[in-house]
């Protein structure tokens, strides 16, 4: 690769920031008119705890998006700060998504099918931090970070509300 093929810090973070915000943007898309849903139908297919992790989601990925748009502008030494903030924000809001669905599975008697959305979902997290990790060393602690991160959310958000 040529020095003049690689991206620019400045351009880096308008693309970063650009996909972050897609991302969210999709995601918050089918928020939105699930809570909708859900909450049309009654209380016979859902629980406390689903409705407020998939309310709290929308925030979450809202803010999130608003987070990684001012990567797109701000300074250089801003970046990080900002950057991490998206992506603790899409991380909670990403797994709220997951426990609200599985959790509207578990409480609707498809047990069997929570578990396994549950335990998918944490063996995808492993398997990208492990190949992430195998493919630079240097990012073990990061995402040994991250991994805890999401399995702990997982575990909260979904263990805690089937135990009460």
């Amino acid at each position: 690769m040529k020095e003049t093929d690689k991206l620019d810090f400045r351009d880096y973070s308008k693309i970063k920031g650009s996909d972050r915000i897609q991302i969210n943007n999709l995601l918050v898309a089918i928020c939105v008119p699930t809570l909708t849903i859900i909450i049309s139908l009654g209380d016979q297919i859902l629980n406390e705890a689903s409705i407020i992790q998939l309310a709290l989601a929308i925030p979450c990925l809202v803010s999130s998006s608003l987070a990684y748009a001012k990567i797109c502008y701000r300074p250089e030494r801003e970046f990080s700060i900002w950057d991490k903030l998206g992506w603790i924000l899409h991380s909670l809001g990403y797994i709220m998504i997951i426990n609200s669905t599985a959790l509207t599975l578990y409480f609707n008697e498809h047990i069997f099918t929570s578990w396994i959305l549950i335990l998918i979902s944490s063996v995808f997290f492993i398997t990208y931090s492990v190949i992430d990790i195998f493919l630079k060393s240097e990012r073990k602690k990061e995402k040994i970070f991250k991994l805890v991160f999401y399995l702990s959310i997982i575990a909260i958000g979904y263990l805690i509300p089937i135990s009460l």
